[in-house]
């Protein structure tokens, strides 16, 4: 499959104001639209300590990439991220509340609907390729790095960027030092 790979940087994208004031969302792919979508995968600023908006029927990966971090409080649990944390897969109906550390946090957030379609998050590793047997792939680097598409020249993706295409197997990673995760999707099966 040859199709060509999409990027976007979050730093490229206006940020819309949440309904309850607490924040602010830069959206970087809602797949396969923006209203029914399957796949959502945001930069969000956190600016004001409360609760998460709730999303039954989704799972959430949540990590936070900028700020002192943040404590999130179920009626069963308390955890606390810090940038460098990986990120925390949860059920995205039971939303926490979020007390910031100590001041606003920009945050990565990854949901998808539960039954469409597979998915997996997971963090990419020096000199790594996307996890195989998905369609669609996606990478978000927080620090300057290059992807590639095997025989392919490389492309060149600034800090904050997200970016995607298709293709089981066909991309390679040219990685600079810092953080990044793959995410591969595919329409097909239940959820990995």
């Amino acid at each position: 499959m040859t199709a060509i790979l999409q990027q976007l940087c979050a730093h490229d994208v206006a940020p819309q104001p949440w309904k309850n004031g607490g924040g602010r969302t830069r959206e970087l792919l809602t797949w396969p639209g923006p209203q029914d979508w399957w796949l959502r995968i945001s930069v969000a600023d956190i600016e004001q300590d409360g609760p998460f908006s709730p999303y039954p029927g989704v799972d959430r990966w949540f990590g936070v990439l900028e700020g002192a971090g943040v404590e999130l409080t179920w009626p069963q649990a308390v955890r606390r991220l810090h940038a460098g944390h990986s990120l925390l897969h949860f059920d995205g109906a039971s939303a926490p509340d979020c007390r910031l550390l100590d001041g606003t946090t920009r945050d990565l957030n990854v949901m998808h609907r539960r039954g469409l379609g597979r998915i997996v998050v997971q963090r990419a590793q020096a000199q790594s390729a996307p996890p195989e047997g998905f369609g669609h792939f996606a990478l978000f680097n927080l620090e300057a790095l290059d992807v590639q598409r095997t025989g392919r020249p490389a492309l060149h993706a600034a800090p904050w960027s997200l970016t995607w295409g298709e293709g089981a197997g066909c991309w390679t990673e040219v990685p600079a030092d810092g953080h990044a995760w793959w995410i591969g999707f595919d329409e097909h099966g239940a959820a990995a």
